[in-house]
Formats: C-alpha cells, sequence, structure tokens
C-alpha cells in the first residue's frame, strides 16, 4: 500500500465555525512535526500532504504558507526523497502561486486534458490526481499511463464511510437534492468496498482496468430503472455508480429487458449468451466497457465472452448463474486463532447461500448471533447504507446476502475457543470457532 500522509483540512481560514482554524497559528508548526516524525520510517508513507482544499490558496498568505510547510517538511525528513503536495480543487478554478510551492501539484477533479493542457504550459510540473470521480476513472488513468508527468490518482473513496450521506446516491436519486432524503441514508456509499470491505460493483469495473481480471459482468438492479438506457447513468453525483449488481437472480422480473455492462480487457467484442444460446453481441468501447439492452431475464446460467473478429478468444469469460432460495448460513473467519487480548479481533463474514452453496445476491434476512466461551460480540454490521441498526446489537440484516459479526476475546477469561452461532428462522444455522492463545 502508498500512502499520501495529510496534515489539514484548513489553515488559518477555516471551513467551519469551530474547526482547526481557530488553532492554527499556535499549532500548525508543532503538528506537522508530530505528524512527519511520527511516520517518517514507515516505508509505504511515499508522499506528504500540507492540505485538503484549503480555501486561502488564492491569497498571498497561502502562498507563503505552502512554501513555509514545503520547507519544514523537508527539513524534518530530509533526504527521503519524498514529494510534497497539497490537494487542489480544479473545478471552475484558476491556477494560484500556491501550487508553484510545491514539489507535486495535487489536483483534485482534473477533467479529461487538464493535465495536458497545464503541461504544455508548465512542462516541469508534476501531477498527483488527488481525488477523482469514480466515473471518471479511465480517463485519470489513461493520462497516468500515457504522461510521465502524472504519477497516480487517488479515487474518491477506497472504502464507504459513515456521514457525507450524499455523493454515492444511486443513480436517478434527486430526493437528497430537493432535501426530502437523506435519513436513513448515513452512508458515503460512494466507495468500491461498502463498509464491512466486500466489494461493491465499481470495484470489478477497476479489477479489469487495473489489469487484475480480463472480464467481469453487471447487471442494472431492475426495480431501480427496468429501461436502460435512459437511466444509465448516475443523475445526482458524479461520485455516484449506475444501480447494478453482479447478479443474474432476479425472481419476480421474468420476461422483462435488463440493462448488462461487461467490462473486458483484450476483446474486440463480447458475445453474450443464456444456457449456451447466444443473445446478442456488442463492441468493446475504448473505456473497456460492452453495453447490452433489453436482455430479458429468465433463471439460467448468462455467460460473457471474449471475441476478437469472429474467433471466440479462450480462457476469457464470465458467468454468472440463478442463485436458487435461500437455504443456510456459510461463516468465514479472517483469522481463525487470536492472541488473547482487547487489541485482537476475528473478522467472520457471514454468507446466505443456496442448496449447493451459491450466495444470494439479494437476500436480506435478519441474522441472529450468539457467543460463548472466552470472547464476546463486539460489533456487527453490513453494507447496507440506510440501515441504521445499531453496530453493538445481536442480529443484523444481510445486505446483498452479506453481513459481518466481529469478536474480541474477553479479559479475565483464560484463554481457549470462542464459538460464534448465527442463525435465521427457517435456514441452517452456521457456527465457526476461534481459538485465542496466551
Amino acid at each position: 500500500m502508498l500512502v499520501m500522509d495529510e496534515a489539514f483540512d484548513c489553515w488559518a481560514q477555516g471551513k467551519n465555525p469551530e474547526d482547526y482554524h481557530l488553532f492554527f497559528n499556535s499549532w500548525w508548526q508543532r503538528d506537522i512535526a508530530s505528524l512527519v516524525l511520527r511516520d517518517r520510517n514507515h516505508p509505504s508513507v511515499v508522499m506528504w500532504s500540507i492540505g485538503n482544499e484549503i480555501p486561502m490558496r488564492f491569497s498571498r498568505q497561502g502562498a507563503n504558507l505552502s512554501a513555509a510547510m514545503t520547507s519544514l517538511v523537508h527539513q524534518l525528513n530530509p533526504g527521503s526523497g519524498r514529494a510534497v503536495t497539497s490537494a487542489y480543487p480544479l473545478i471552475n478554478e484558476q491556477d494560484s502561486p500556491f501550487l508553484h510551492n510545491l514539489d507535486v501539484a495535487g489536483y483534485n477533479y482534473a477533467g479529461a486534458g487538464i493535465y495536458a493542457r497545464d503541461h504544455a504550459r508548465l512542462p516541469a510540473r508534476i501531477f498527483v490526481g488527488t481525488e477523482s470521480f469514480a466515473q471518471a476513472s479511465h480517463t485519470m488513468w489513461t493520462d497516468v499511463w500515457g504522461m510521465h508527468s502524472v504519477i497516480g490518482d487517488f479515487i474518491w473513496t477506497a472504502i464507504d464511510y459513515l456521514g457525507d450521506d450524499y455523493p454515492g446516491f444511486l443513480d436517478g436519486d434527486t430526493d437528497y437534492l430537493a432535501g426530502r432524503h437523506p435519513w436513513p441514508w448515513h452512508v458515503s456509499f460512494c466507495g468500491d468496498f461498502d463498509i464491512v470491505g466486500d466489494p461493491k460493483p465499481q470495484s470489478a469495473y477497476r479489477r479489469v482496468l487495473w489489469g487484475v481480471d480480463t472480464m467481469r459482468m453487471l447487471v442494472h438492479r431492475p426495480a431501480a430503472h427496468p429501461e436502460l438506457p435512459a437511466k444509465w447513468k448516475p443523475q445526482t453525483f458524479n461520485w455516484a455508480w449506475p444501480d447494478e449488481v453482479e447478479s443474474w437472480t432476479w425472481p419476480g422480473f421474468e420476461g422483462q429487458p435488463l440493462g448488462v455492462r461487461v467490462f473486458a480487457r483484450g476483446c474486440e467484442s463480447v458475445q453474450l449468451a443464456l444456457d449456451g444460446k447466444t443473445l446478442a453481441t456488442a463492441a468493446v468501447q475504448s473505456n473497456l466497457t460492452a453495453i447490452f439492452t433489453g436482455i430479458p431475464y429468465r433463471s439460467g446460467s448468462l455467460q460473457a465472452s471474449c471475441v476478437n473478429g469472429s474467433t471466440p478468444v479462450p480462457n476469457i469469460s464470465y458467468e454468472l448463474q440463478t442463485a436458487g432460495a435461500p437455504a443456510s448460513l456459510q461463516l468465514h473467519a479472517d483469522r481463525t486463532v487470536l492472541r488473547h487480548n482487547m487489541n485482537d479481533l476475528a473478522y467472520v463474514s457471514v454468507t446466505v447461500v443456496d442448496v449447493v452453496s451459491r450466495r444470494h445476491p439479494t437476500a436480506a434476512v435478519s441474522v441472529s448471533f450468539s457467543v460463548g466461551g472466552a470472547g464476546r460480540l463486539v460489533a456487527v454490521g453490513s453494507g447496507d447504507p440506510a440501515d441504521p441498526s445499531s453496530f453493538t446489537d445481536n442480529a443484523r440484516t444481510t445486505w446483498r446476502g452479506r453481513a459481518m459479526a466481529i469478536l474480541q476475546p474477553t479479559l479475565g477469561v483464560a484463554a481457549g475457543t470462542i464459538t460464534l452461532t448465527a442463525s435465521v428462522p427457517g435456514l441452517k444455522a452456521a457456527q465457526i470457532t476461534i481459538t485465542t492463545t496466551a
């Protein structure tokens, strides 16, 4: 993992009445020193950032401070080769001397052609994308790969987070803009992973974009917008992602036309088939995406295959199978052995599966947890952005067929085993055992 270690969200001019600007003049030098001295021996840190979207970036004082902070960071971390940057919002904004004092110019939400424009004007400038929209990934990474002066890009954001509850609203949902939503939404929902670490649809695209996978496939949720492509793109915010799911399990929508997107690398076109019968073929666009509309839903096996010219490409394909009714739960722990210490935790994922152990991608069932032995249930959760249930309950409703329980060793009890049981009425329960060592 490569880390950009960032100090401030504002300087002497604040963004909110009670934020850091009240203490900046007295504390900024000590706080930068604390940050750099704490982290300079961590090899994961590759850059220092002295601020995010600083309000005073156009003032002379702001420019002077960017120079002073950059100099201080280098004094505290001499000879490391680490660059100093600052995240600078470019939406409808101009350049400023603030940027010229940095080793690397951090650009937030640079649009197509921005890097090339500024490189022509300032050929010595080094750029990094300090924030970018999820849907702009192909544009951003084309510049990263194609321009030596662009060293990387940070997508907002990797993981969902609590609060800031509007960025990832699903496409077509404008209730927030009218002030009628967001509760019970309380999660950003713009991450590649949800708050319990499960990958979301946009992460499937990113894996193909970055060459981790050669093909992935998503289906637009029929209950949201059955007519595609009229509402294919999010209508609310650029941080959102289309309401897609990696699923071909849509009971109740038999015969209805669905939208399918296939992300593919090394393919001129993609052929879509259901149970071996070809349905359609679509060209792979420059952004590695093939779009299919009006695909009638019927349970079975939906297969996407890579085609170059008229020749199928072996070993590049993807399949979504219709899951049967929920039958049981499966538990998987990230570790099965813990130190008997309150600082050690086991994260146990809960998955709703059918009779042949296929995950049910839309199952929403209330899972009850009980724990025995040398530990306790410290938290439960799911990726649902609109479920405000307490993290400290002993039950949680699955979201897209998944939930999570977190176990912690109990102090004052001898090391031994922790047994977690998960149950749902009508489904086969599941149990897992974690061992703790003194």
